[in-house]
């Protein structure tokens, strides 16, 4: 993605002229990556949890905190539940 294009998604956080404040974008779906790019696109700053779900890709979001739509303060944080990695089966952790 170049700079100059918005991420999909990033729309969705738009302000309006009756109320400032961005929208929290979903972000449930992305890689952490994306869901960085575009809560950086509104604004908004991302916090960033492994999850020990066993189902989901790795690294793509799974929940977040507030609800997409929500509108909330430029530069505050989204926090976010992430797939952690997973180990390889047969591996064990030591």
């Amino acid at each position: 993605m170049t700079e100059h294009r918005r991420p999909a998604g990033a729309n969705e956080a738009r302000r309006t002229p009756d109320d400032p404040r961005p929208r929290v974008p979903d972000l449930i779906g992305l890689s952490l990556e994306e869901a960085c790019e575009v809560a950086a696109w509104a604004g908004i700053s991302v916090r960033a949890t492994d999850t020990e779900r066993k189902h989901g890709p790795r690294s793509e979001v799974v929940a977040q905190t507030p609800s997409p739509g929500t509108r909330m303060e430029a530069l505050w944080r989204v926090h976010v539940l992430v797939c952690a990695p997973r180990l390889p089966e047969g591996s064990a952790d030591r």
